[in-house]
């Protein structure tokens, strides 16, 4: 069996159990392996540790409630499986830079999609190029309609619009074939 399945079993029961208490040796029970080299394969093939995509897409789910829904903040922090609302609180506000009072009001949506190995290919290949700027995070943002999406470009505080060729200018990426994969990537 190869790496990306063994870490796309630990994805899917992520994914499966989004509200309950994870533990990494349950997640590592469910992809056949040690808690280490999990831990060790799972940041190397998505670059995020275990327990930060489960944040991240815990507080993806609660964003969309927000927005979505009248439900009380407290009862969306607590059902996305946060122990507190003051948990939620601090995550959200960390995670967004937003209180999530505040970004019921916001213009932009928060989304941390879920990791599928198997389709994100360009990740692992463009992984060297945001490794040399690593003050450059690139956020992909929903419009309200859900029919555009627009890349925004993080460089310290301050996020700028841009489109796939703009931020493959700035990162030195002259490679058509990597500009056809990421334009189609973000549509």
């Amino acid at each position: 069996m190869e790496t990306s399945e063994i870490v796309q079993r630990g994805i899917d029961y992520i994914e499966e159990h989004p509200y309950e208490p994870l533990s990494l040796e349950n997640i590592a029970e469910a992809a056949v392996m040690s808690v280490p080299n999990l831990y060790r394969l799972f940041y190397a093939m998505t670059g995020h540790p275990i327990k930060e995509y489960v944040r991240k897409r815990r507080i993806s789910e609660a964003a969309s409630l927000l927005r979505y829904t009248d439900h009380a903040t407290i009862d969306i922090g607590i059902g996305c499986g946060f122990q507190s609302y003051q948990t939620f609180f601090n995550t959200f506000k960390r995670s967004t830079g937003l209180t999530p009072g505040q970004y019921r009001q916001a213009e932009f949506i928060f989304s941390v999609e879920q990791i599928n190995l198997h389709e994100r290919v360009t990740y692992l290949e463009e992984r060297e190029v945001f490794d040399r700027f690593p003050n450059v995070k690139v956020i992909r943002r929903i419009g309200r309609r859900r029919r555009s999406i627009t890349l925004f470009m993080v460089i310290g505080q301050r996020q700028t619009p841009c489109n796939v060729e703009r931020l493959m200018n700035i990162l030195g990426i002259h490679d058509p074939v990597r500009m056809k994969r990421w334009k189609a990537s973000s549509d």
